[in-house]
């Protein structure tokens, strides 16, 4: 997968300890409690080769993908998942309902991406809202299921 982060991204080890551990535990409770229009994701640290779990909105598609919005609340960095999964593509899963599944991230571009933001901003106003509050390019990215199981 070719991807280019946009200016601003941070790596990894940047976003500190304590904004991990929080995402842990925010991750481990949604797996607990689910989380209507959510989804575990989870990443291989772009330079601490660790596993990451995170929580993301996600918009399914009809094929059976889904999308999600890499962008950190308007500000002008890239969520460290994103840059996770732009630095190790062939290890992202998502787990939703109990069921972990391996999936292919594809980013959006173009039309394809214009679409897809239309659809989403109409589903959650809030992304608009993101979107017009940053300089920051926000990204769009395609989770297609590879296969269920554990890794």
């Amino acid at each position: 997968m070719t991807v280019m982060a946009t200016p601003g991204g941070i790596p990894d080890e940047e976003a500190g300890g304590l904004s991990r551990a929080l995402t842990a535990i925010t991750a481990r409770m949604h797996r607990l409690l689910g989380g209507k229009g959510k989804v575990v994701l989870t990443t291989v640290g772009a330079q601490s080769g660790r596993w990451r779990s995170t929580h993301v909105r996600r918009f399914t598609e009809e094929s059976g993908s889904i999308l999600v919005v890499a962008a950190e609340a308007g500000a002008a960095t890239q969520p460290s998942w994103f840059i996770d999964l732009v630095r190790n593509p062939e290890s992202v899963w998502i787990e939703e309902n109990g069921m972990r599944v391996r999936v292919t991230p594809t980013l959006l571009d173009g039309e394809e991406l214009d679409e897809a933001w239309s659809r989403i901003v109409a589903e959650a106003p809030v992304w608009g809202a993101d979107q017009d509050g940053t300089d920051a390019e926000i990204q769009v990215v395609r989770l297609t299921p590879i296969s269920p199981g554990r890794r």
